[in-house]
Protein backbone atom coordinates (compact mmCIF):
# COMPACT_ATOMS: atom_id res chain seq x y z
CA UNK A 1 0.00 0.00 0.00
CA UNK A 2 1.35 3.42 -0.88
CA UNK A 3 1.95 5.84 1.91
CA UNK A 4 -0.15 9.07 1.93
CA UNK A 5 1.18 12.25 3.48
CA UNK A 6 0.14 15.88 3.42
CA UNK A 7 1.37 18.40 0.93
CA UNK A 8 1.19 22.10 1.73
CA UNK A 9 0.43 24.18 -1.35
CA UNK A 10 1.59 27.74 -0.97
CA UNK A 11 -0.38 29.96 -3.35
CA UNK A 12 0.77 33.40 -4.48
CA UNK A 13 -1.68 35.88 -6.02
CA UNK A 14 0.06 38.48 -8.14
CA UNK A 15 -2.14 41.44 -9.04
CA UNK A 16 -1.00 43.79 -11.79
CA UNK A 17 -2.97 46.86 -10.68
CA UNK A 18 -2.22 50.41 -11.70
CA UNK A 19 -3.70 51.82 -8.50
CA UNK A 20 -3.17 49.48 -5.58
CA UNK A 21 -3.00 52.10 -2.86
CA UNK A 22 -6.64 51.72 -1.84
CA UNK A 23 -6.36 48.01 -1.03
CA UNK A 24 -7.06 47.60 2.66
CA UNK A 25 -3.99 46.75 4.73
CA UNK A 26 -4.08 43.33 6.33
CA UNK A 27 -2.36 41.98 9.44
CA UNK A 28 0.40 39.62 8.25
CA UNK A 29 -0.11 35.98 9.17
CA UNK A 30 3.03 33.83 9.31
CA UNK A 31 3.25 30.98 6.84
CA UNK A 32 3.04 27.67 8.73
CA UNK A 33 6.28 25.71 8.57
CA UNK A 34 6.44 22.57 6.48
CA UNK A 35 7.02 19.27 8.28
CA UNK A 36 9.27 16.51 6.99
CA UNK A 37 6.28 15.06 5.14
CA UNK A 38 5.15 18.39 3.71
CA UNK A 39 6.36 20.43 0.82
CA UNK A 40 6.13 24.16 0.08
CA UNK A 41 4.92 24.77 -3.49
CA UNK A 42 4.23 28.13 -5.15
CA UNK A 43 1.55 28.93 -7.73
CA UNK A 44 1.36 32.35 -9.39
CA UNK A 45 -1.96 34.06 -10.06
CA UNK A 46 -2.17 36.98 -12.44
CA UNK A 47 -5.15 39.24 -13.01
CA UNK A 48 -5.32 41.22 -16.27
CA UNK A 49 -5.47 44.89 -15.25
CA UNK A 50 -7.15 47.65 -17.22
CA UNK A 51 -7.08 51.43 -17.23
CA UNK A 52 -8.16 52.79 -13.85
CA UNK A 53 -10.95 55.32 -13.78
CA UNK A 54 -13.83 56.32 -11.61
CA UNK A 55 -16.06 53.84 -9.75
CA UNK A 56 -14.82 50.29 -10.14
CA UNK A 57 -11.22 51.39 -10.51
CA UNK A 58 -8.46 48.98 -11.35
CA UNK A 59 -7.56 47.94 -7.81
CA UNK A 60 -11.23 47.28 -6.93
CA UNK A 61 -11.76 45.53 -10.27
CA UNK A 62 -8.92 43.18 -9.31
CA UNK A 63 -9.75 42.61 -5.63
CA UNK A 64 -10.13 39.03 -4.40
CA UNK A 65 -12.05 38.65 -1.13
CA UNK A 66 -12.39 34.88 -1.08
CA UNK A 67 -11.01 31.90 -2.98
CA UNK A 68 -12.49 28.48 -3.70
CA UNK A 69 -10.09 25.79 -4.87
CA UNK A 70 -11.70 22.89 -6.74
CA UNK A 71 -9.35 19.94 -7.19
CA UNK A 72 -9.95 17.40 -9.95
CA UNK A 73 -8.14 14.09 -10.19
CA UNK A 74 -7.18 12.60 -13.54
CA UNK A 75 -8.62 9.11 -14.00
CA UNK A 76 -8.36 7.40 -17.39
CA UNK A 77 -8.14 10.72 -19.26
CA UNK A 78 -11.09 12.17 -17.35
CA UNK A 79 -10.95 14.88 -14.69
CA UNK A 80 -13.16 13.98 -11.72
CA UNK A 81 -13.97 16.12 -8.71
CA UNK A 82 -11.86 15.25 -5.69
CA UNK A 83 -11.81 18.08 -3.16
CA UNK A 84 -13.14 21.57 -2.39
CA UNK A 85 -11.15 23.95 -0.22
CA UNK A 86 -12.50 27.38 0.74
CA UNK A 87 -10.05 30.17 1.59
CA UNK A 88 -11.41 33.20 3.45
CA UNK A 89 -10.19 36.77 3.27
CA UNK A 90 -8.50 36.36 6.66
CA UNK A 91 -6.36 33.53 5.28
CA UNK A 92 -5.01 35.57 2.37
CA UNK A 93 -1.71 37.23 3.25
CA UNK A 94 0.27 40.10 1.76
CA UNK A 95 3.71 39.02 0.57
CA UNK A 96 6.64 40.97 2.02
CA UNK A 97 4.67 44.21 2.29
CA UNK A 98 3.95 44.27 -1.46
CA UNK A 99 0.20 44.78 -1.80
CA UNK A 100 0.28 43.67 -5.42
CA UNK A 101 1.13 40.15 -4.23
CA UNK A 102 -0.86 37.89 -1.92
CA UNK A 103 -0.58 34.31 -0.74
CA UNK A 104 -2.47 31.60 1.07
CA UNK A 105 -1.79 28.06 2.20
CA UNK A 106 -3.90 24.91 1.86
CA UNK A 107 -3.27 21.26 2.70
CA UNK A 108 -4.00 18.51 0.19
CA UNK A 109 -3.14 14.81 -0.04
CA UNK A 110 0.24 14.06 -1.57
CA UNK A 111 0.44 11.27 -4.11
CA UNK A 112 1.72 10.70 -7.62
CA UNK A 113 -1.54 11.06 -9.56
CA UNK A 114 -2.27 13.99 -11.82
CA UNK A 115 -4.57 16.77 -10.62
CA UNK A 116 -5.97 19.98 -11.99
CA UNK A 117 -6.64 22.97 -9.76
CA UNK A 118 -9.55 25.28 -10.61
CA UNK A 119 -9.55 28.63 -8.81
CA UNK A 120 -12.81 30.59 -8.36
CA UNK A 121 -12.61 34.06 -6.80
CA UNK A 122 -15.37 36.21 -5.28
CA UNK A 123 -18.08 33.56 -5.66
CA UNK A 124 -17.92 31.47 -2.49
CA UNK A 125 -21.69 31.35 -1.95
CA UNK A 126 -22.26 30.06 -5.48
CA UNK A 127 -19.51 27.43 -5.27
CA UNK A 128 -20.30 26.30 -1.74
CA UNK A 129 -24.02 26.21 -2.46
CA UNK A 130 -23.61 23.85 -5.39
CA UNK A 131 -21.10 21.59 -3.61
CA UNK A 132 -23.44 21.17 -0.62
CA UNK A 133 -26.54 20.70 -2.76
CA UNK A 134 -25.10 18.29 -5.34
CA UNK A 135 -22.46 16.35 -3.35
CA UNK A 136 -20.54 16.02 -6.63
CA UNK A 137 -17.82 13.51 -5.62
CA UNK A 138 -16.41 12.03 -8.82
CA UNK A 139 -18.35 14.44 -11.08
CA UNK A 140 -16.60 15.37 -14.32
CA UNK A 141 -14.96 18.79 -14.25
CA UNK A 142 -16.93 20.32 -17.13
CA UNK A 143 -20.24 19.03 -15.76
CA UNK A 144 -19.53 20.48 -12.33
CA UNK A 145 -18.32 23.87 -13.52
CA UNK A 146 -21.29 24.49 -15.83
CA UNK A 147 -23.54 24.27 -12.77
CA UNK A 148 -21.82 27.07 -10.84
CA UNK A 149 -23.93 30.07 -11.81
CA UNK A 150 -23.81 33.72 -10.77
CA UNK A 151 -27.13 35.58 -10.61
CA UNK A 152 -27.82 39.31 -10.46
CA UNK A 153 -31.23 40.62 -11.46
CA UNK A 154 -30.37 44.29 -10.97
CA UNK A 155 -27.57 46.43 -12.33
CA UNK A 156 -24.10 45.39 -11.18
CA UNK A 157 -23.35 47.59 -8.17
CA UNK A 158 -19.92 49.19 -8.69
CA UNK A 159 -19.89 51.50 -5.66
CA UNK A 160 -17.59 50.15 -2.92
CA UNK A 161 -19.11 50.35 0.56
CA UNK A 162 -22.68 50.67 -0.67
CA UNK A 163 -25.44 48.17 -0.03
CA UNK A 164 -25.33 45.41 -2.61
CA UNK A 165 -21.80 46.14 -3.84
CA UNK A 166 -20.52 43.09 -5.75
CA UNK A 167 -16.97 42.17 -6.57
CA UNK A 168 -16.39 40.59 -9.96
CA UNK A 169 -16.22 36.77 -9.99
CA UNK A 170 -13.10 35.32 -11.59
CA UNK A 171 -11.85 31.97 -12.85
CA UNK A 172 -8.50 30.34 -13.54
CA UNK A 173 -7.08 26.84 -13.64
CA UNK A 174 -3.80 24.96 -13.76
CA UNK A 175 -2.52 22.46 -16.23
CA UNK A 176 -2.62 18.82 -15.21
CA UNK A 177 0.12 18.46 -12.56
CA UNK A 178 1.15 16.10 -9.80
CA UNK A 179 1.02 17.39 -6.22
CA UNK A 180 4.77 17.86 -6.27
CA UNK A 181 7.17 20.67 -7.08
CA UNK A 182 5.78 20.65 -10.63
CA UNK A 183 3.26 23.14 -9.29
CA UNK A 184 6.07 25.52 -8.54
CA UNK A 185 6.46 26.20 -12.28
CA UNK A 186 2.76 26.45 -13.03
CA UNK A 187 1.29 29.93 -13.48
CA UNK A 188 -2.45 30.49 -13.23
CA UNK A 189 -4.06 33.69 -14.43
CA UNK A 190 -7.44 34.84 -13.14
CA UNK A 191 -9.97 36.04 -15.73
CA UNK A 192 -13.10 38.05 -15.03
CA UNK A 193 -16.42 36.31 -15.66
CA UNK A 194 -18.13 39.53 -16.83
CA UNK A 195 -17.83 41.78 -19.87
CA UNK A 196 -17.30 45.51 -19.40
CA UNK A 197 -19.04 48.18 -21.48
CA UNK A 198 -17.96 51.83 -21.67
CA UNK A 199 -19.77 54.66 -23.43
CA UNK A 200 -17.93 57.76 -24.64
CA UNK A 201 -19.14 60.79 -26.56
CA UNK A 202 -16.58 62.73 -28.60
CA UNK A 203 -16.09 66.20 -27.14
CA UNK A 204 -17.04 67.72 -30.49
CA UNK A 205 -20.52 66.13 -30.45
CA UNK A 206 -23.40 68.26 -29.13
CA UNK A 207 -24.92 65.48 -27.07
CA UNK A 208 -24.67 65.03 -23.30
CA UNK A 209 -25.47 61.67 -21.73
CA UNK A 210 -28.12 61.62 -19.00
CA UNK A 211 -29.44 58.04 -18.89
CA UNK A 212 -28.28 54.62 -20.07
CA UNK A 213 -30.57 51.57 -20.15
CA UNK A 214 -29.47 48.01 -20.90
CA UNK A 215 -32.21 46.03 -22.63
CA UNK A 216 -32.45 42.25 -22.99
CA UNK A 217 -29.82 41.90 -20.29
CA UNK A 218 -28.96 38.42 -18.91
CA UNK A 219 -29.38 38.09 -15.15
CA UNK A 220 -27.44 34.80 -15.01
CA UNK A 221 -23.95 33.80 -16.12
CA UNK A 222 -21.48 30.98 -15.81
CA UNK A 223 -18.52 31.72 -13.53
CA UNK A 224 -16.20 29.23 -15.23
CA UNK A 225 -16.17 29.10 -19.04
CA UNK A 226 -16.82 26.22 -21.36
CA UNK A 227 -13.27 25.07 -22.03
CA UNK A 228 -14.21 24.56 -25.70
CA UNK A 229 -14.39 28.36 -26.01
CA UNK A 230 -10.96 28.96 -24.48
CA UNK A 231 -7.98 29.31 -26.82
CA UNK A 232 -5.12 28.26 -24.57
CA UNK A 233 -2.33 29.16 -26.98
CA UNK A 234 -3.63 32.73 -27.38
CA UNK A 235 -4.98 32.94 -23.80
CA UNK A 236 -8.35 34.33 -24.79
CA UNK A 237 -12.03 33.44 -25.00
CA UNK A 238 -13.45 32.82 -28.45
CA UNK A 239 -17.22 32.70 -27.71
CA UNK A 240 -19.59 33.18 -24.79
CA UNK A 241 -20.16 30.33 -22.30
CA UNK A 242 -23.87 30.50 -21.55
CA UNK A 243 -26.02 28.84 -18.89
CA UNK A 244 -29.12 26.95 -19.99
CA UNK A 245 -31.30 29.80 -18.70
CA UNK A 246 -30.02 33.34 -19.24
CA UNK A 247 -32.82 34.94 -17.19
CA UNK A 248 -33.23 37.81 -19.66
CA UNK A 249 -34.36 41.09 -18.12
CA UNK A 250 -36.43 42.71 -20.89
CA UNK A 251 -37.91 46.17 -21.15
CA UNK A 252 -41.01 45.18 -19.17
CA UNK A 253 -38.83 44.57 -16.13
CA UNK A 254 -36.37 47.34 -16.82
CA UNK A 255 -38.20 50.40 -15.47
CA UNK A 256 -35.91 50.99 -12.50
CA UNK A 257 -32.70 49.72 -14.04
CA UNK A 258 -31.20 52.97 -15.27
CA UNK A 259 -27.67 54.30 -15.08
CA UNK A 260 -27.73 58.02 -14.34
CA UNK A 261 -25.02 59.90 -16.21
CA UNK A 262 -24.01 63.53 -16.49
CA UNK A 263 -21.51 64.34 -19.21
CA UNK A 264 -19.65 62.80 -22.09
CA UNK A 265 -18.50 59.46 -20.74
CA UNK A 266 -19.51 56.53 -18.58
CA UNK A 267 -16.48 54.40 -17.75
CA UNK A 268 -16.09 51.21 -15.67
CA UNK A 269 -19.70 51.24 -14.51
CA UNK A 270 -21.48 48.74 -16.79
CA UNK A 271 -20.61 45.07 -16.20
CA UNK A 272 -22.68 42.38 -17.90
CA UNK A 273 -22.91 38.62 -18.08
CA UNK A 274 -22.09 37.07 -21.43
CA UNK A 275 -24.80 37.31 -24.08
CA UNK A 276 -25.87 35.13 -26.98
CA UNK A 277 -25.33 36.07 -30.60
CA UNK A 278 -28.50 37.16 -32.39
CA UNK A 279 -29.40 36.88 -36.06
CA UNK A 280 -30.49 39.91 -38.05
CA UNK A 281 -34.03 38.50 -38.01
CA UNK A 282 -34.04 38.51 -34.20
CA UNK A 283 -32.23 41.83 -33.67
CA UNK A 284 -35.10 43.21 -31.55
CA UNK A 285 -34.16 40.73 -28.80
CA UNK A 286 -30.41 41.42 -28.92
CA UNK A 287 -28.79 42.89 -25.83
CA UNK A 288 -28.48 46.62 -26.51
CA UNK A 289 -28.19 50.05 -24.92
CA UNK A 290 -30.65 52.90 -25.04
CA UNK A 291 -28.89 56.21 -24.55
CA UNK A 292 -30.87 59.17 -23.28
CA UNK A 293 -29.36 62.63 -23.44
CA UNK A 294 -29.73 66.28 -24.24
CA UNK A 295 -29.73 67.22 -27.90
CA UNK A 296 -30.87 70.63 -29.12
CA UNK A 297 -32.16 71.44 -25.65
CA UNK A 298 -34.43 68.39 -25.30
CA UNK A 299 -34.16 64.78 -24.11
CA UNK A 300 -33.71 62.31 -26.96
CA UNK A 301 -33.32 58.52 -26.87
CA UNK A 302 -31.28 56.36 -29.24
CA UNK A 303 -30.84 52.59 -29.48
CA UNK A 304 -27.22 51.47 -29.81
CA UNK A 305 -26.42 47.84 -30.60
CA UNK A 306 -23.23 45.88 -30.09
CA UNK A 307 -23.16 45.52 -33.82
CA UNK A 308 -21.66 46.55 -37.10
CA UNK A 309 -24.44 47.67 -39.39
CA UNK A 310 -24.28 47.95 -43.15
CA UNK A 311 -24.63 51.19 -45.07
CA UNK A 312 -27.89 49.87 -46.50
CA UNK A 313 -29.50 49.78 -43.06
CA UNK A 314 -32.19 52.43 -42.71
CA UNK A 315 -35.07 52.87 -40.29
CA UNK A 316 -37.36 55.01 -38.20
CA UNK A 317 -36.57 56.56 -34.84
CA UNK A 318 -40.18 56.37 -33.66
CA UNK A 319 -41.93 53.92 -35.98
CA UNK A 320 -40.66 50.33 -36.14
CA UNK A 321 -43.02 49.68 -39.03
CA UNK A 322 -40.86 52.03 -41.07
CA UNK A 323 -43.25 54.75 -42.30
CA UNK A 324 -40.57 57.39 -41.80
CA UNK A 325 -37.27 56.41 -43.42
CA UNK A 326 -34.00 58.13 -42.89
CA UNK A 327 -30.73 57.93 -44.74
CA UNK A 328 -28.33 55.29 -43.39
CA UNK A 329 -24.96 56.09 -41.84
CA UNK A 330 -21.92 57.25 -43.79
CA UNK A 331 -19.26 54.65 -44.47
CA UNK A 332 -17.15 56.02 -41.63
CA UNK A 333 -19.84 55.11 -39.07
CA UNK A 334 -19.99 51.43 -38.14
CA UNK A 335 -22.54 51.45 -35.35
CA UNK A 336 -25.62 53.28 -36.54
CA UNK A 337 -28.14 52.37 -39.14
CA UNK A 338 -31.79 51.71 -39.67
CA UNK A 339 -33.62 48.76 -41.12
CA UNK A 340 -31.65 45.56 -40.53
CA UNK A 341 -29.55 44.59 -43.56
CA UNK A 342 -28.09 41.29 -44.69
CA UNK A 343 -24.57 42.52 -43.92
CA UNK A 344 -25.31 43.47 -40.31
CA UNK A 345 -23.41 41.65 -37.56
CA UNK A 346 -24.81 41.48 -34.01
CA UNK A 347 -22.01 40.49 -31.67
CA UNK A 348 -22.34 38.54 -28.42
CA UNK A 349 -20.63 39.95 -25.32
CA UNK A 350 -17.79 37.72 -24.13
CA UNK A 351 -16.29 37.54 -20.64
CA UNK A 352 -13.19 39.57 -19.78
CA UNK A 353 -13.58 41.68 -22.93
CA UNK A 354 -13.92 45.46 -22.82
CA UNK A 355 -16.44 46.93 -25.26
CA UNK A 356 -16.52 50.62 -26.09
CA UNK A 357 -19.35 52.52 -27.72
CA UNK A 358 -17.88 55.73 -29.14
CA UNK A 359 -20.45 58.35 -30.20
CA UNK A 360 -18.88 60.32 -33.06
CA UNK A 361 -21.86 62.29 -34.44
CA UNK A 362 -25.54 63.08 -33.92
CA UNK A 363 -27.38 63.85 -37.16
CA UNK A 364 -30.80 64.63 -35.73
CA UNK A 365 -33.42 64.07 -33.07
CA UNK A 366 -33.98 60.58 -31.74
CA UNK A 367 -37.02 59.00 -30.14
CA UNK A 368 -39.07 60.87 -27.54
CA UNK A 369 -38.95 57.96 -25.08
CA UNK A 370 -36.84 54.88 -24.48
CA UNK A 371 -39.57 52.36 -25.32
CA UNK A 372 -39.90 53.76 -28.83
CA UNK A 373 -36.12 53.87 -29.16
CA UNK A 374 -35.57 50.21 -28.28
CA UNK A 375 -38.12 49.04 -30.86
CA UNK A 376 -36.33 50.69 -33.77
CA UNK A 377 -32.89 50.89 -35.32
CA UNK A 378 -31.24 54.22 -34.59
CA UNK A 379 -30.42 56.32 -37.66
CA UNK A 380 -29.53 59.65 -36.12
CA UNK A 381 -26.74 58.86 -33.69
CA UNK A 382 -23.52 57.62 -35.33
CA UNK A 383 -21.39 55.36 -33.15
CA UNK A 384 -18.34 53.17 -33.48
CA UNK A 385 -18.24 49.75 -31.84
CA UNK A 386 -14.77 48.95 -30.48
CA UNK A 387 -13.68 45.70 -28.85
CA UNK A 388 -10.71 45.31 -26.52
CA UNK A 389 -9.39 42.01 -25.23
CA UNK A 390 -8.68 42.34 -21.49
CA UNK A 391 -7.16 38.86 -21.50
CA UNK A 392 -3.93 40.28 -22.88
CA UNK A 393 -4.72 44.02 -22.97
CA UNK A 394 -4.57 44.00 -26.76
CA UNK A 395 -6.88 45.29 -29.44
CA UNK A 396 -9.16 42.77 -31.15
CA UNK A 397 -9.57 43.07 -34.91
CA UNK A 398 -11.26 40.36 -36.97
CA UNK A 399 -11.63 38.37 -33.73
CA UNK A 400 -7.85 38.10 -33.40
CA UNK A 401 -5.68 39.98 -30.88
CA UNK A 402 -3.34 42.63 -32.25
CA UNK A 403 -1.72 45.57 -30.54
CA UNK A 404 -2.24 49.21 -31.48
CA UNK A 405 -0.16 52.05 -30.06
CA UNK A 406 -0.58 55.75 -30.88
CA UNK A 407 2.37 57.85 -29.69
CA UNK A 408 1.77 60.52 -28.55
CA UNK A 409 -1.99 60.37 -27.96
CA UNK A 410 -2.30 64.18 -27.70
CA UNK A 411 -0.86 67.05 -29.76
CA UNK A 412 0.07 70.53 -28.49
CA UNK A 413 0.47 73.15 -31.22
CA UNK A 414 1.63 76.76 -31.12
CA UNK A 415 3.01 79.32 -33.54
CA UNK A 416 6.50 78.28 -32.45
CA UNK A 417 5.71 74.55 -32.75
CA UNK A 418 3.20 74.42 -35.57
CA UNK A 419 3.44 70.69 -36.38
CA UNK A 420 3.34 67.44 -34.42
CA UNK A 421 4.28 63.99 -35.68
CA UNK A 422 2.31 60.99 -34.39
CA UNK A 423 3.67 57.46 -34.83
CA UNK A 424 1.30 54.51 -35.28
CA UNK A 425 2.50 51.05 -34.26
CA UNK A 426 0.52 47.86 -34.76
CA UNK A 427 1.12 44.13 -35.09
CA UNK A 428 -1.81 43.94 -37.52
CA UNK A 429 -0.59 42.81 -40.98
CA UNK A 430 -0.92 45.36 -43.81
CA UNK A 431 -2.87 47.90 -41.76
CA UNK A 432 -5.35 50.25 -43.42
CA UNK A 433 -5.56 53.66 -41.74
CA UNK A 434 -8.19 56.37 -42.02
CA UNK A 435 -8.45 59.78 -40.38
CA UNK A 436 -11.62 61.37 -39.06
CA UNK A 437 -12.39 64.99 -39.85
CA UNK A 438 -11.01 67.53 -37.33
CA UNK A 439 -13.69 68.95 -35.04
CA UNK A 440 -12.39 72.51 -35.62
CA UNK A 441 -10.86 74.32 -38.60
CA UNK A 442 -7.68 75.72 -37.02
CA UNK A 443 -5.66 72.53 -37.44
CA UNK A 444 -5.37 69.90 -40.15
CA UNK A 445 -3.92 66.42 -40.28
CA UNK A 446 -2.35 64.31 -43.00
CA UNK A 447 -1.65 60.59 -43.19
CA UNK A 448 1.55 58.92 -44.36
CA UNK A 449 0.13 55.40 -44.55
CA UNK A 450 3.28 53.85 -45.96
CA UNK A 451 5.27 54.86 -42.90
CA UNK A 452 2.44 54.71 -40.33
CA UNK A 453 2.73 58.41 -39.50
CA UNK A 454 0.23 61.23 -38.99
CA UNK A 455 1.22 64.89 -39.12
CA UNK A 456 -0.91 67.43 -37.24
CA UNK A 457 -0.33 71.08 -38.12
CA UNK A 458 -1.84 74.51 -37.69
CA UNK A 459 -4.10 75.72 -40.49
CA UNK A 460 -2.58 79.13 -41.20
CA UNK A 461 -5.32 80.02 -43.69
CA UNK A 462 -7.84 80.65 -40.88
CA UNK A 463 -7.83 82.80 -37.75
CA UNK A 464 -6.06 80.97 -34.95
CA UNK A 465 -8.04 80.41 -31.73
CA UNK A 466 -7.43 81.63 -28.21
CA UNK A 467 -4.73 79.94 -26.17
CA UNK A 468 -6.02 76.79 -24.49
CA UNK A 469 -8.54 75.97 -27.24
CA UNK A 470 -9.03 72.25 -27.95
CA UNK A 471 -10.09 70.16 -30.91
CA UNK A 472 -10.27 66.47 -31.74
CA UNK A 473 -9.87 63.96 -34.53
CA UNK A 474 -9.76 60.16 -34.75
CA UNK A 475 -7.17 57.77 -36.12
CA UNK A 476 -8.83 54.53 -37.23
CA UNK A 477 -7.40 51.12 -38.08
CA UNK A 478 -9.71 49.14 -40.37
CA UNK A 479 -9.86 45.32 -40.38
CA UNK A 480 -9.48 43.25 -43.53
CA UNK A 481 -13.25 42.80 -43.80
CA UNK A 482 -13.68 46.58 -44.02
CA UNK A 483 -16.01 46.65 -40.99
CA UNK A 484 -14.09 45.84 -37.83
CA UNK A 485 -12.57 49.07 -36.64
CA UNK A 486 -10.50 50.23 -33.71
CA UNK A 487 -9.39 53.77 -33.18
CA UNK A 488 -7.91 56.43 -30.98
CA UNK A 489 -9.29 59.90 -30.41
CA UNK A 490 -6.54 62.53 -30.47
CA UNK A 491 -6.89 65.78 -28.55
CA UNK A 492 -5.20 68.80 -30.11
CA UNK A 493 -4.54 71.87 -27.94
CA UNK A 494 -3.50 75.34 -29.11
CA UNK A 495 -1.00 76.79 -26.66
Amino acid sequence: MSRISNNVLYFLLLFLGMNTGCVQEETPVPVPPASKEQEMVTLYFRDASSAATRALNDSIESVVKDIDVLIFKSEYSQLKFSQHIAVSENDIRVVSGDYTKKEFTIIVPKDFDYYRYVIIANAHSEVDGYIKQASPAGQLKDDLLRNIISENTGLWNTTPGSSGFKLIPMWGESEGVRTTSQLDKNEIKLYRSLARVDVKVDESVAFDLKEIYVYNRPSRGRIAPDIAFWNDSQKRFTAPSLPANLGIVDKANNNNNVYNVNGKKFIQEIYLYETEEKSTQDYINATCLVLGGMYNGAMNYYRVDFAELSEASTGSPDSPSGEWWKEGPPSSGTGSGGMVGAGDIYHPLVRNYHYEIAIVAVKGAGSNNRDNAVRSINTQLVSEFLTWDNNNQNVIIDNTPYTLTVDPSTADLSQQNATKLITLTTSYPNPKWTLGEPSVDWFKCSLDAANNKVTVSLNTSVTLPASGSEGYFRINLIGNDGKHKVGQQIKVTYK
